[in-house]
């Protein structure tokens, strides 16, 4: 027979009794056993299962949501180190301790861990206002940036932000490609101090700035070793959000020894070309009115081409301020620009 519990008989039962009783006269259900047990079988069910699901069985109430924002480091056997990002804003700082593959790791100003035995970097940074300095770091591979959404700042130096790491160069043996994520106000920063500088073996790719910035120490064309050099290509990608300074790339003492290419975008954008060395110069700037400025005021007016050049202002009124010290192996090539100086 059916049981739920150990129990005396139950209200339902004894209900049951007094309504048969009143119908039929005492003694009813003992006179109707087989029906008497059939129902108090069935109703036991019932109850029982009124027990389960409404007495014992319920459901604690849902809280609200809630997001645990974390930046998160680690570090494969491999060497290949990622940091990934939230959607806050985040400051991070990935600083080199003066031996190559000794990455400290710095959140919002304070040290989280140093890794050693770092490879190659990617850093994937999410949504969020989002800040990135690679200092004086050192590693034979690849470093590969994705600043995500917001307004973000991808910084390179040879002097740390914090700690007390020594100044020294950057150097990355592999390519780097940064994506910035073409939001208002996202800029590459680079800049060499301290007679030390920024050395990179392979490819370069640069997209989704509103502008960017890559400075070396010297203010002549000098190649050494507190330039900006680049092995390989260059590759720069403007986004059009455009800079308040008026200037959307600005190069100088920088060193290339592949290709060059600079795409614009559809505003108004305005290249800085000063004292730097390029194998080969591709310079497009599609429509707006443009400007490209190879020459200025105190300082030695001097790019050098080796191979060609091939510039195009593209739609509306474009400048060209070409200078008459600059040399080109061949060329230059220019085209749709309706404003040359070539004093």
């Amino acid at each position: 027979m059916f049981t739920c519990e150990s129990r005396s008989e139950p209200n339902y039962l004894i209900r049951e009794r007094i309504r048969l009783t009143s119908l039929f006269g005492a003694g009813y259900h003992e006179g109707n056993a087989g029906e008497w047990n059939r129902y108090k079988v069935r109703n036991a069910e019932e109850e029982c299962d009124l027990v389960r699901h409404h007495r014992w069985n319920f459901q604690p109430e849902q809280l609200e949501p809630r997001l645990m924002l974390t930046v998160t480091p680690n570090l494969s056997s491999a060497g290949l180190l990622t940091i990934i990002g939230d959607a806050a804003d985040n400051d991070i700082n990935l600083i080199g301790t003066g031996t190559e593959g000794s990455v400290a790791y710095y959140l919002e100003g304070v040290l989280q861990t140093t890794f050693t035995g770092v490879k190659s970097i990617k850093v994937d940074l999410g949504e969020g206002g989002d800040y990135l300095e690679i200092a004086a770091v050192r590693i034979p591979k690849n470093l590969t940036i994705n600043m995500g959404f917001g307004n973000d700042q991808f910084d390179m130096d040879t002097t740390p932000d914090y700690g007390a790491h020594p100044d020294g160069y950057v150097q990355i043996g592999g390519n780097v490609k940064a994506e910035l994520g073409g939001d208002v106000g996202d800029d590459v920063d680079w800049d060499c101090q301290s007679g030390f500088g920024i050395l990179l073996n392979g490819n370069v790719r640069l997209t989704g700035a509103a502008y960017a910035d890559l400075k070396g120490t010297n203010s002549t064309v000098v190649m050494s070793n507190s330039s900006i050099q680049i092995s390989k290509k260059l590759t720069i990608e403007l986004s059009g959000q455009g800079n308040l300074s008026g200037v959307e790339i600005s190069m100088q003492d920088v060193n290339v020894f592949g290709t060059t290419t600079i795409r614009g975008s559809d505003q108004n954008d305005v290249i800085r070309l000063i004292d730097s060395r390029y194998e080969n110069l591709k310079v497009d700037l599609k429509a707006g009115s443009d400007s490209i400025l190879m020459k200025e005021a105190g300082m030695a007016d001097r790019n050098i081409i080796v191979g060609s050049a091939t510039l195009n202002g593209g739609a509306d009124s474009d400048l060209l301020d070409l200078g008459s010290f600059n040399t080109f192996g061949k060329g230059p090539k220019i085209l749709g620009f309706e404003t040359v100086n070539e004093t």
